[in-house]
């Protein structure tokens, strides 16, 4: 997976959004590269900011961010760095190489400090709706501008053939293209 410009701008709101949602202190997003098995880090937001970054994580089958991804249910555990939220994610997408539906999955890790309280079965519930919400709603509006694209791409390609099929001369055709 490759961060474009947008995406950056979706995950800095998407992080921006978990963190206000739930209180946390921190919030990671993280997508699950099935080839490799690894949970790839690709932003961190913390005290307000929100930073790309890189870091692989190979889950442990018994591991909680392995049990939400499997199960596709969020999990809330401790630790000694503090409590944890992890909320899995996988978007169908269609994959035009492929000519099939692709699933990008991760998850979403919330953190808070020991010092504060768990995160309650309601903020659970909340932020699995809610984030999930987010993601689909992305990706819809961006498959959407994606097919804008192409079919402007294509009518461009067509009135090209167009021209050059209604031109007895190359010189014609040149003069209809810069036109």
């Amino acid at each position: 997976m490759v961060i474009h410009h947008g995406d950056v701008a979706l995950l800095k709101g998407l992080l921006e959004t978990a963190v206000k949602l739930v209180s946390a202190d921190r919030a990671s997003f993280y997508y699950y590269d099935e080839k490799n098995a690894l949970l790839r880090l690709m932003m961190r937001r913390a005290g307000g900011v929100s930073v790309e970054a890189e870091e692989n994580a190979r889950p442990a089958q018994d591991s909680p961010a392995a049990r939400a991804l499997a199960e596709h249910k969020p999990f809330v555990f401790r630790n000694k760095a503090g409590y944890f939220l992890l909320v899995p994610f996988s978007i169908e997408i269609h994959s035009a190489s492929a000519n099939r539906e692709a699933p990008i999955q991760g998850v979403i890790r919330l953190e808070r400090a020991l010092k504060k309280r768990r995160f309650s079965p309601s903020e659970t519930a909340l932020a699995h709706e809610r984030l999930g919400e987010f993601m689909h709603s992305y990706y819809k509006a961006e498959f959407a501008g994606l097919n804008r694209k192409y079919s402007r791409n294509l009518a461009a390609i067509t009135e090209l053939t167009e021209i050059f099929a209604n031109s007895l001369r190359v010189r014609e055709s040149f003069k209809h293209i810069l036109t």
